[in-house]
């Protein structure tokens, strides 16, 4: 039902801002509230879900300060093996944007009424995706979502940093 989608959704959300404050704290980030914005709490039209910066773990060749865009993918289910998450059309919209600068943050095992995940994120670059994405076939039809099945324990991202 979508009003419990929404509530485990907005939980990985939640803890998706915390574990970002944290991360970008430990990279000496001055003030993380200037970085870090929860942006689905607003709107659900921008296609990804919180704002934060690269920091040292996604930093790469770019600067740590770059801004990335996260979209959570939250589940109760605690298998990591078989994780399932839709992608809207929007979303992967925004992605193609900037695909350097997408990720999906994965939670498992999220307890609604803790507030909290078994374990979590997995993060996974929107251009590791990129390859999976269907394409637009016609010009009268167009895919709109796509389901996704993937074995979260084949991106090394993991974040061992509890929130």
């Amino acid at each position: 039902n979508a009003g419990r989608h929404k509530e485990i959704g907005d939980v990985g959300e939640k803890l998706t801002v915390d574990y970002e404050r944290q991360r970008l704290e430990a990279d000496n980030f001055p003030n993380t509230f200037s970085y870090v914005k929860w942006v689905a709490h607003f709107t659900d039209s921008e296609g990804y879900d919180v704002l934060s910066a690269r920091g040292s773990l996604l930093a790469n060749q770019y600067q740590e300060n770059a801004p990335i865009y996260i979209e959570v993918k939250s589940s109760v289910s605690s298998s990591s093996d078989q994780f399932r998450f839709r992608v809207s059309r929007n979303e992967w919209n925004t992605a193609v944007k900037s695909l350097e600068s997408y990720f999906f943050y994965c939670w498992l095992g999220i307890d609604v009424q803790a507030g909290t995940a078994a374990i979590g994120p997995f993060i996974i670059p929107a251009e590791n995706l990129e390859p999976q994405f269907p394409r637009d076939q016609s010009e009268v039809c167009e895919w709109s979502e796509c389901r996704f099945v993937v074995d979260l324990n084949n991106f090394s991202l993991f974040s061992h940093l509890v929130v």
